[in-house]
């Protein structure tokens, strides 16, 4: 998403949808990074909630620390 310049409803349907897939933990296996900077995709994932749904972050590395932790988490459980 960091160098989108265009998102409609079929993206946005696509993400949640991927999200909503099975398994225990949607938030172990998706995830979307934005720039967080006022961009167009910043501004429509804001706009329509997706960052309410999907975890979303401002860095790839941010991103991948992050599920990498919980899913450790979880497999220590």
């Amino acid at each position: 998403m960091t160098e989108a310049d265009f998102l409609d409803s079929s993206v946005i349907a696509a993400m949640l949808a991927g999200h909503d897939a099975d398994g225990e933990h949607p938030a172990d296996r998706l995830a979307i990074v934005v720039p967080g900077d006022g961009t167009f995709a910043d501004r429509v994932v804001r706009l329509v909630g997706v960052d309410r749904v999907i975890p979303t972050f401002t860095s790839r590395t941010t991103a991948v620390t992050t599920l990498a932790t919980r899913r450790a988490d979880k497999a220590r459980r």
